[in-house]
């Protein structure tokens, strides 16, 4: 596995981003390090990881809204999977503009 810092954008507005890269080619997006980091749903906080990563040895990074509602981290995207109080699925979001990518699963659910 390799990880590797690439610098993104112009000089006045660089930023690094981590990507990794696993032996099967895949990449790998880690979640934020803050709450506070995921600017498209605002309010966030960190709550107990329950979700197991497909392939993985660790759990997902989960985050709850004043709602209650889930929210899962997709290392695999780089994006959020939301999930109401009872864990059925909502859809996937862009954790930088909170909009809607992917419509609900009705077949999926996580433990709430």
């Amino acid at each position: 596995m390799a990880i590797l810092d690439l610098v993104v954008g112009t000089n006045l507005n660089s930023k690094k981003v981590k990507v990794i890269k696993s032996k099967n080619n895949h990449k790998y997006k880690p979640a934020p390090e803050k709450p506070e980091d995921i600017r498209g749903i605002p309010n966030l906080k960190e709550v107990r990881k329950k979700t197991s990563v497909q392939g993985g040895g660790k759990k997902r990074a989960r985050y709850e809204d004043k709602k209650g509602n889930i929210y899962e981290w997709d290392y695999r995207h780089g994006t959020l999977e939301k999930y109401n109080k009872r864990g059925k699925h909502l859809g996937e979001y862009n954790p930088k503009t909170g909009k809607q990518l992917k419509p609900a699963n009705k077949t999926r659910r996580v433990e709430p």
